[in-house]
């Protein structure tokens, strides 16, 4: 086994209406694990998909007035050009990136221990987590409702933040901490400079198994 590792993200896309379109990161390989992260303004939910995705969470919050929405697919290795996400309505703004992650387990589901909060603060948080066993990659994930910038998590390595000002505002980042044995990650947070409305989420891949032993066994006669 090992640590799962981030390998690269495709290009961010914005939308006015009911569908947006996502592009693939470049390289896909099979069994690398696609991760679709997706910012709305309000209450526009996940409808479907022209890639065979399926969700992990579709989070809305009447308090902040926005949804998150994370999508996953274990590759074929074919995947390319674009992804076509279907919402439930027209949004005055939907927001989107796609990222591969190599070393994911390659049957079942391949992650656990999903957390999910939402607040409007200058200092939005992931909390307290505790990995379930050894190789994980713990990925902690952001959703601003502002085109804000941050200096990093102290606990979770930066992969990429992207903003937007089209139609409206938005920001979306994901970091990642690895975890190649069971450990509990204490609550991290950062500054984004003004109050915003967020979800955070934080979840753990789990890395793939060793391939089987080919070892063939000896028999010695005496």
């Amino acid at each position: 086994m090992g640590v799962p590792v981030y390998a690269g993200s495709g290009a961010s896309a914005t939308s006015n209406t009911s569908s947006l379109v996502i592009p693939y990161p470049s390289g896909i390989q099979a069994d690398d694990f696609l991760l679709v992260q997706i910012h709305t303004d309000d209450n526009e939910r996940y409808s479907s998909d022209d890639g065979g995705f399926s969700v992990i969470i579709d989070h809305y919050t009447s308090a902040q007035g926005m949804t998150s929405i994370l999508l996953w697919l274990r590759a074929a290795g074919t995947e390319s050009g674009d992804l076509t996400v279907t919402l439930s309505a027209s949004a005055t703004l939907s927001f989107g990136k796609m990222s591969r992650i190599t070393g994911v387990l390659a049957t079942g589901t391949p992650y656990e221990e999903l957390n999910t909060w939402d607040a409007t603060t200058q200092y939005p948080q992931v909390f307290t987590n505790t990995t379930q066993g050894i190789d994980r990659l713990a990925l902690a994930i952001l959703s601003l409702d502002n085109d804000r910038t941050w200096s990093g998590w102290n606990k979770y390595a930066e992969f990429w933040q992207v903003n937007t000002t089209v139609s409206n505002d938005a920001s979306l980042g994901l970091s990642g901490r690895n975890c190649a044995e069971e450990q509990t990650m204490t609550a991290d947070g950062i500054d984004i400079s003004a109050t915003a409305n967020y979800i955070s989420h934080v979840l753990h891949l789990i890395g793939a198994e060793d391939p089987p032993s080919q070892f063939i066994p000896t028999l010695i006669i005496f």
